[in-house]
């Protein structure tokens, strides 16, 4: 439901200005007047103060605690100092101070007050936002407190009367529900009838958003001093500081560098910003996120998800198996062995020429991306990958051209040597039909992502095994695949012709 989206979105990321644009426009859609001027920005950092005056008083508190020593201890003259190492060629300007000390020219001393004030806000601006976040935070005791209020006389659904004055009561305990009791969030779980709602479903809708937002404590724990960004290393820590906790996972103390590496790197293909970083809020909505937390459940059902152990271990293993000489990175034709052999030699071609390769060898992040591209043919990052590297000629659109050079691959392979195949015009046509590009010559990004086929298409381009079994192809009466005329309809000697 929207609303109750907006509800989420409203506690566990309220700080973003659209939400504010939202909540302004749905006000105004109500009749209520709305003062859409924002209070005076803060200097430095806008999104933990109310305004500049509460700022300041942070300031003041930390530069007192920071010089709460005796005045003595700042003159006392080192006779000692550790050298730092200097580039050849240039030399240290120093100068002599009083009783032998050392001084140099950038030394702290010489700093202005407002950069004094800079630093030590960027030194200790993280674990204010933190205690911050942990104060808005909702325990298990307000949650008690609010089912209390809630439940009292045992009913199974409450009226809008009633609704609001269990939230005045709430209220006067505490403020981190008032998101909860708004006209939005009831009129969003109302019944047909428009005056009730049930309170078990109220009650889920709670504890649904108070465990995002215990979510997003804990991941900006590892992000950057704002809370607005994390790294991969950081994102790789947090995963690590959470492997104790899944109780579907259990992950041997020499396998946890793979597995990390393993783990962020879907994190890094489907919200990755390039740089190895990533948004908070991103990471946090996203469906890895999701994938990753389930393994707190107890089930024996984690097959499809990628950071079960047994994935790990199946995708890890594929490519130990691949990798023969023990290089950490895989050739063309050790690739051309991926499951069984069973993919597009053509394929293979294009990912050595689009992926991440350490000279001619495709590097294990390389392998990992191939894969989950494979894995998240589904999604929006999946297709981009494949059609990738089906854009052979580099257009940002697939030519009839393309297809056949993927369609011959496909036909050629080993696997439907004995099977009659379909002619490149009935696959063309098919293709065409199931996307119904804007120029049927030109199959953009664009189509392929609006068409909802862009996964079967690409198989059907790629994947001989996925072909041999879900095209229904029978055996073929006169033996292999004749190369120089077949029913493809003739030879294509340029492929630009299409």
């Amino acid at each position: 439901v929207a609303d109750v989206d907006d509800v989420v979105a409203d506690v566990v990321v309220k700080d973003m200005r659209l939400l504010k644009r939202l909540r302004a426009a749905r006000a105004h859609f109500h009749g209520q007047v709305v003062d859409d001027r924002e209070k005076e920005p803060s200097i430095m950092f806008s999104d933990l103060f109310e305004d500049r005056e509460e700022e300041k008083l942070f300031e003041e508190k930390l530069i007192a605690s920071s010089t709460h020593v005796s005045p003595s201890n700042q003159t006392i003259p080192r006779f000692y100092f550790k050298r730092n190492p200097q580039p050849h060629g240039q030399h240290h300007q120093q100068q002599s101070g009083r009783g032998g000390q050392t001084l140099t020219t950038t030394t702290t001393l010489l700093l202005s007050k407002k950069e004094r004030r800079a630093q030590l806000l960027a030194g200790n601006i993280r674990q204010y936002s933190q205690t911050m976040r942990q104060e808005e935070s909702v325990t298990n005791e307000d949650l008690q407190n609010v089912w209390g209020i809630l439940s009292e006389g045992n009913p199974t659904a409450i009226s809008y009367e009633d609704f609001c004055e269990c939230g005045e009561k709430i209220k006067e305990a505490t403020m981190k529900f008032n998101p909860f009791f708004s006209p939005t969030v009831y009129l969003s779980l109302c019944e047909e009838s428009y005056d009730t709602i049930s309170l078990d479903r109220f009650f889920d809708l709670i504890m649904y958003v108070v465990n995002w937002k215990q979510r997003y404590i804990s991941l900006c724990r590892y992000a950057d001093e704002r809370g607005e960004f994390i790294s991969n290393q950081d994102l790789a820590d947090f995963i690590y500081f959470q492997l104790d906790s899944m109780q579907g996972l259990v992950v041997p103390v020499n396998s946890v560098d793979n597995y990390l590496k393993h783990a962020t790197k879907k994190f890094s293909f489907l919200n990755g910003l390039g740089h190895d970083k990533f948004r908070v809020k991103d990471v946090l909505l996203s469906e890895p996120m999701g994938e990753l937390y389930h393994l707190r459940e107890k089930s024996n059902d984690f097959g499809e998800n990628w950071f079960s152990f047994e994935t790990f271990t199946s995708v890890r293993g594929e490519f130990l198996k691949l990798d023969e000489d023990n290089k950490n990175s895989l050739s063309c034709e050790q690739m051309c062995r991926f499951q069984s052999n069973a993919l597009n030699p053509m394929l293979i071609k294009r990912l050595f020429e689009e992926a991440e390769t350490i000279g001619d060898r495709l590097s294990y992040d390389g392998y990992l991306e191939f894969v989950l591209a494979r894995w998240c043919l589904q999604c929006s990052k999946g297709i981009k990958y494949f059609f990738k590297l089906l854009d052979v000629d580099h257009k940002q659109y697939l030519t009839h051209g393309n297809i056949y050079h993927f369609f011959r691959g496909v036909q050629q392979h080993p696997y439907l040597r004995n099977y009659d195949f379909a002619s490149f015009e009935d696959i063309r046509t098919e293709i065409i039909d199931l996307v119904k590009p804007r120029d049927t010559y030109q199959i953009t990004l664009e189509d392929l992502l609006e068409c909802g086929k862009a996964d079967y298409i690409i198989l059907l381009l790629t994947d001989a095994s996925w072909v041999k079994i879900h095209e229904n192809i029978g055996g073929a009466d006169t033996g292999e695949v004749d190369d120089e005329d077949d029913d493809a309809g003739g030879i294509i000697e340029d492929e630009d012709d299409f």
